[in-house]
Formats: C-alpha cells, sequence, structure tokens
C-alpha cells in the first residue's frame, strides 16, 4: 500500500472539495433555490440574501475546520445551532427548498 496506488488528479484541492461538501450536504437545495430564483428575477438579489450565502460560506468553512480537528466526531452545539439559524433565516426569506 503506497500513496502511488491512488489516481493523481490534476489540480485537484481537496480543501476545496470538503468545503463544497458541506455546503452541498447542508445548504446545497437552499443554494440551488437561490439560484433559480437568481436567474428567474434578476432583481431578487439583496443584501439579506447575500448576508444568507456569506454566513452559508462561514459555516462551512467552521464545519471543515471541525472535521479535520475530529473526523468522526458531530459538530459542536455552537456550529449545530447556526446552522438551524440559517435555516430558520431561509425560511424567513422564501428560499428554503419546499
Amino acid at each position: 500500500f503506497t500513496i502511488d496506488m491512488f489516481p493523481k488528479f490534476p489540480y485537484f484541492e481537496l480543501d476545496a472539495f470538503k468545503r463544497n461538501t458541506y455546503k452541498d450536504l447542508y445548504f446545497g437545495k437552499i443554494l440551488k433555490k437561490i439560484e433559480r430564483e437568481r436567474f428567474d428575477d434578476p432583481g431578487f438579489m439583496n443584501a439579506r440574501i447575500k448576508n444568507l450565502i456569506d454566513d452559508i460560506e462561514d459555516v462551512s468553512d467552521d464545519l471543515e475546520d471541525h472535521s479535520e480537528d475530529n473526523p468522526l466526531a458531530s459538530p459542536p452545539k455552537e456550529i449545530k445551532d447556526r446552522v438551524d439559524e440559517l435555516y430558520q433565516t431561509a425560511k424567513r426569506l422564501g428560499v428554503y427548498p419546499d
């Protein structure tokens, strides 16, 4: 068993992959709904939606950091609470998937 046994991926950045995976896992449907709304109505984006997207980025980064420290552990309560707050905000803004 050597590292050479694994295929080499050109320009593959594992950190970016993990970050996108957490975003997709926790927030993928919300982000897709925002994209659909934006496509249907170019004036849809406002400060509240942009803040939600920024907060999703921040929480996704925190989830990634936590997984590096404790790969098999559940996220701490603080992160779970922030995820729940983002879900509630998405519902208020009408971008939580039905």
